[in-house]
């Protein structure tokens, strides 16, 4: 499934609630760029998050350094689950 679509959310949900891990959507967050606004070419992530009914944010809010940090921080805790993430 492609965004919008909420296949690959549902999958990972699969994967984590294998190792006893809940999801709690109503504290989830989805950072993205296709927001639909002027210059984006589509609002697929914004789309994406209404679908599952998750908080939205576009990556512009988190300074560079502030975004570093964090995307190693989930890449440190999902190799840890033992899942591989494709982006």
């Amino acid at each position: 499934n492609r965004k919008p679509c909420i296949g690959m959310w549902e999958f990972l949900e699969s994967k984590l609630n294998a190792k006893n891990i809940k999801v709690a959507r109503q504290n989830s967050l989805y950072i993205g760029d296709m927001a639909g606004r002027k210059g984006d070419y589509s609002a697929s992530d914004l789309l994406f998050a209404m679908n599952l009914n998750i908080n939205f944010l576009v990556h512009e809010y988190i300074e560079d350094y502030l975004w570093q940090e964090f995307l190693y921080a989930i890449l440190l805790y999902f190799h840890e689950l033992d899942l591989i993430l494709l982006y």
